[in-house]
């Protein structure tokens, strides 16, 4: 039996580690192959893979899954280059047995996902950058000009650094 000991954290595949259905001529955009040999053009979530990384670099379990299956959460590791960050591979949960909901021992605070999303910036048009956000997708305006390193929080559909 294998006992973790480390703070863990989980990261899906899809959506969050590789984007679908993204702009064909994105720099981030990589071929990967699926499981029935089809190729599918898939964009690199570059704020996760680096959120992934930092986690591993705190000494952090790291596991990715995904509800395509383990083999799919491999192959993605794979390739990605993620094998030295990623301590497991499994298929996301089907069930759990718990006294306590999900949301009872991990708050939603903990769930995290970077959305991308258009901030207009001091009238000089706007700019694509990765917001943290808890829950629903964020679609905001800045005032001030921010970028995706800048601490910030979302108050009524308005960003502001903090």
């Amino acid at each position: 039996m294998k006992v973790v000991t480390r703070p863990n954290v989980f990261f899906d595949v899809d959506d969050t580690l590789v984007m679908w259905n993204q702009a064909p001529d994105s720099p981030e955009m990589v071929k990967l192959p699926l499981l029935d040999g089809h190729v599918e053009p898939l964009v690199i979530h570059q704020s996760h893979i680096k959120q992934l990384k930092d986690h591993k670099a705190r000494g952090h379990y790291v596991v990715v899954w995904s509800a395509g299956g383990w083999e799919w959460a491999l192959a993605v590791v794979k390739a990605l280059g993620l094998e030295n960050y990623v301590d497991e591979v499994m298929d996301k949960p089907h069930w759990y047995y718990d006294d306590c909901k999900v949301t009872e021992w991990m708050p939603d605070c903990n769930r995290v996902y970077f959305e991308t999303y258009k901030s207009r910036n001091k009238g000089h048009g706007t700019k694509e950058i990765d917001m943290p956000t808890q829950g629903a997708t964020v679609f905001a305006v800045a005032d001030e000009d921010i970028t995706k390193d800048t601490p910030c929080v979302v108050q009524n559909n308005r960003v502001y650094p903090v």
